[in-house]
């Protein structure tokens, strides 16, 4: 009740300041969900198993967030967009536990900015900016976007060149500034922990919006550059700075850019594995969608990328010493691949709008010294179902997904579905049903090649607690050749009100992990011998309340 009387005391502020500013007219919308989670298995391994790493995992949860979105609008013109957000929070803990309400918030539960942007146009112009932190999608319209889809700091211009035809955006964004200037503690880049102020990732971007009549399509170019400390202190945080206990946290940024040596990297005394250079990457994409065919339509979708990291990974234990062969290869810290993506649906009915769709990701070859195969990815939440991948009503606690790590990991599959949407039997009720065949492209051999270090592989279970290493690969998230799911999901929404709605959300998926090839992968090179893994489906029961105002 604390943190709700916090909203409502910001919101007062807010309108004052509103008020005082005759000119402005404050809009304000918002969304807030509390959802119940019934799960289990999903890590794809039995939960009373003591080999397994959520051995104790919770069988139900409840999660609540809450968004507010203030525009300050000075005319047609000129505004200022706030987003707020409290959570997501998990009741009985994550600062939503009993007497958690006041003093003892956190980053979980604390009223914090999502996006707060200038939106304006240049006088006289149709020219558009916008400047600030705000999200940053990168088109595509069969499954969303694989490359970036999150929150950025940005500055983005766009601008009309035939009208109603075709339109241009640039862009600007920093991703990455991982020291302060003023730090005086951050040692001469190269040396000691490395913490130089080489230490940013910034990104620029070229989309060209095309309208015509029954199609639409969007090319897009990105490119990124950062100094060889940004991505390496990313996951050695601010250790060397403050003392602080590195966290895996740090790692989720970047776990989409890395290639199998470093990606495969534990966080506590294993030999740093540091780019040796700066950094550049660049993405290309060509997504759009045809409906002159009415009421059946077509979608499509490509995106290559390719990170260029450069030098030798380290594989000793003193920083800055030569590299061992075969990691002394000039590509080791590569990383280029694509996606590609087609969906076919049907409008004509009333009562179900039905699609097919198929996608294909490169995998990882047999060999981790010569670089990655999948596409690098700042962010990704593909959408394509709801659990395996990032489509739940509530994206945190509805999916496996999770966090940017998980979801920067499920690169290297193809997949096959069905989808039936907006399922209507009655009024205010309406269904959706997914079902999708999921199999890996990544190889079977690269977890099991004896050219990865055994430090890598033995700290990727820990030999006591079964623990999975923050960046050791995972069954069911990274997918070989020999791994399939099968995924089932029926999702219901009862609009109560027009903006209330109840939403439960159904679904399993059937695994086929090959159990051979991983628990070889958390034995090797000094593994534990007997660490056995027994697979198993996994599922979920949501439900809950959405209110959207």
């Amino acid at each position: 009740m604390k943190r709700f009387t916090l909203i409502a005391m910001v919101f007062a502020l807010v309108l004052a300041v509103a008020g005082g500013a005759s000119a402005a007219e404050l809009k304000v919308r918002g969304q807030v969900q509390a959802f119940g989670n019934g799960q289990d298995n999903w890590d794809f391994t039995k939960s009373k198993s003591v080999n397994n790493n959520f051995a104790y995992e919770d069988d139900f949860t409840i999660d609540e967030r809450a968004r507010l979105y203030f525009d300050f609008i000075a005319n047609e013109n000129l505004k200022f967009v706030l987003q707020l957000q409290v959570g997501n929070g998990r009741w009985g803990q994550d600062g939503f536990a009993l007497g958690q309400g006041d003093a003892r918030t956190n980053t979980a539960s604390a009223v914090r900015t999502r996006q707060a942007y200038l939106d304006f146009n240049l006088p006289d112009t149709l020219v558009n900016v916008k400047a600030g932190y705000m999200t940053v999608t990168l088109p595509g319209y069969v499954g969303g976007s694989a490359i970036l889809d999150d929150e950025a700091g940005a500055l983005l211009v766009s601008a009309p060149i035939i009208d109603k035809t075709l339109s241009v955006l640039v862009g600007y964004m920093r991703l990455m500034d991982n020291t302060n200037a003023n730090n005086t503690n951050n040692a001469v880049s190269g040396t000691g922990n490395g913490y130089g102020m080489r230490d940013e990732f910034d990104a620029a971007v070229l989309a060209l919006p095309i309208k015509l009549d029954g199609i639409e399509a969007v090319p897009f170019f990105v490119y990124g550059w950062a100094g060889k400390d940004a991505l390496n202190d990313a996951w050695n945080s601010y250790t060397a700075q403050t003392g602080a206990t590195t966290s895996a946290t740090d790692t989720n940024r970047i776990r989409g850019l890395l290639s199998p040596g470093l990606s495969a990297n534990t966080l506590n005394g294993i030999a740093p594995l540091r780019f040796q250079k700066d950094i550049s990457a660049w993405w290309l994409g060509l997504t759009g969608k045809v409906t002159m065919f009415d009421p059946i339509w077509f979608a499509a979708g490509f995106n290559y990328g390719s990170l260029s990291g450069g030098g030798t990974r380290t594989d000793t234990t003193a920083l800055g010493a030569p590299a061992v062969a075969p990691w002394d290869s000039s590509k080791v810290n590569d990383r280029a691949g694509w996606l590609a993506d087609f969906a076919i649906g049907y409008t004509g009915l009333d009562m179900v709008k039905p699609k097919v769709w198929f996608a294909y990701s490169s995998g990882e070859d047999s060999d981790p010294t010569n670089g990655s195969e999948r596409m690098p990815m700042l962010s990704n939440y593909l959408k394509y179902t709801p659990f395996w991948f990032g489509n739940s009503v509530s994206s945190s606690s509805g999916t496996m997904i999770g966090n940017v790590a998980n979801a920067n990991e499920r690169a290297g599959f193809w997949a096959l579905g069905l989808t039936l949407e907006k399922i209507t039997f009655m009024d205010k009720l309406s269904q959706d049903f997914y079902f999708a065949y999921i199999k890996g492209t990544n190889s079977k051999s690269l977890l099991t090649d004896p050219n990865m270090p055994a430090s890598v592989m033995a700290a990727s279970v820990s030999a006591t607690s079964g623990a999975f290493s923050a960046n050791a690969y995972k069954p069911g998230q990274f997918l070989t050749t020999k791994d399939s799911l099968f995924e089932f999901d029926l999702n219901t929404t009862y609009k109560i009100y027009e903006e209330l709605s109840a939403i439960v959300e159904l679904g399993y998926i059937v695994q086929s992990i090959d159990k051979d090839t991983w628990n070889t992968y958390y034995n090797l090179n000094g593994g534990t011998t007997d660490r056995t893994f027994k697979f198993s489906d996994a599922m979920k029961v949501m439900f809950g309340l959405s209110y959207d105002f």
